[in-house]
């Protein structure tokens, strides 16, 4: 008789025990439409029936990734990404085919909450980041490429989250 009472009651208790971990800000986040959240993170033709094409801002909780996986060609994605403006979460180009960003080249902002990621790196045929309409970055710049000879991210500005209290933004280039 006590056996079921105790298990009752540590049922009740786990049930009523709070987290302190917080969720993702960007399910919070009044910039995140419902329609123009991408849950996936790959873009390849696996998940792209999920990606937000027709938003002007991509929120992306699990990280926007370009990397091998990704089977399109440069133009292709050109095409897949011409709306997106405003990315809202981490941001990696990662071991890709393709020469520069230029697929990207219609992004203006990328908000990693001041302590996420915009990495591009690894990507041996890449010569140029390629992304003139790119001005506000909040997160942490990572820029690695052994072959690049031209940047061409004439107006970027690393400035803090307007959603946020805390930071975390720096700039790494190799």
């Amino acid at each position: 008789m006590i056996l079921p009472f105790f298990l009752l009651f540590l049922g009740v208790f786990a049930q009523n025990e709070t987290t302190t971990e917080a969720p993702d800000p960007i399910y919070s986040d009044a910039r995140c439409l419902p329609e123009c959240i991408f849950e996936s993170n790959i873009i390849e033709t696996r998940s792209i029936e999920y990606f937000p094409q027709n938003c002007t801002t991509v929120c992306a909780p699990h990280g926007l990734h370009i990397s091998i996986s990704t089977d399109y060609t440069e133009k292709q994605l050109i095409d897949i990404l011409k709306n997106m403006k405003h990315v809202i979460g981490n941001l990696y180009v990662s071991r890709s085919k393709y020469k520069s960003c230029k697929m990207l080249e219609n992004l203006e902002t990328v908000d990693c909450y001041n302590y996420g990621s915009f990495w591009i790196e690894m990507n041996n045929q890449m010569t140029e980041v390629g992304m003139p309409k790119l001005t506000n970055v909040s997160c942490r710049v990572w820029i690695s490429n052994t072959n690049m000879t031209r940047m061409n991210l004439p107006n970027m500005m690393l400035v803090k989250s307007p959603v946020v209290n805390y930071s975390t933004i720096d700039v790494e280039i190799y």
